[in-house]
């Protein structure tokens, strides 16, 4: 098992890059700890140097700890445009982008919207999509959000 401040250590070292663990799937199996994070800025938009510096201050801090975890893994990547959107700051990192929305109960007639998403509130996304030679807005309630994801 790997001890809490271990995994403590790691979240601070990802935060003091000011960006944001999207996503951690971490194992400790016959001794080997497999660490996978996904980090992204809070905005969006994270490079493969900003992974790669994370990764080395991860595997700096582990070879520190040999007594403790002789063997491990580490691989931080970023989330990249075709993760499924779910949560307040999938949407957030996204802002600008165009979006299509999979709803499990309909909004304004329809079970599915593609736009450009323009609002990310604290309930609901408000999506810009084409309407006549013109726009429209779209108010989307999270609750109703079966799955999201970036139109590529």
């Amino acid at each position: 098992m790997i001890p809490t401040n271990v995994l403590e250590d790691i979240r601070r070292i990802v935060e003091s890059a000011g960006v944001d663990i999207v996503e951690e799937n971490v194992s400790f199996l016959n001794g080997v700890l497999n660490l996978k994070l996904l980090v992204d800025f809070p905005s969006g938009g994270i490079d493969i140097g900003t992974c790669s510096r994370i990764n080395a201050q991860i595997v700096d801090y582990l070879e520190r700890l040999q007594d403790l975890i002789p063997d491990y893994s580490v691989e931080v990547s970023s989330p990249g445009l075709d993760r499924k959107l779910k949560t307040f700051e999938d949407f957030r990192r996204v802002k600008n982008y165009t979006v299509e929305v999979l709803l499990s109960n309909k909004v304004a007639g329809k079970g599915q919207w593609k736009g450009l998403l323009e609002e990310v509130g604290e309930d609901h996304i408000t999506l810009r999509v084409p309407k006549g030679k013109g726009f429209m807005w779209v108010e989307i309630p999270y609750k109703d959000i079966q799955q999201g994801r970036v139109v590529l």
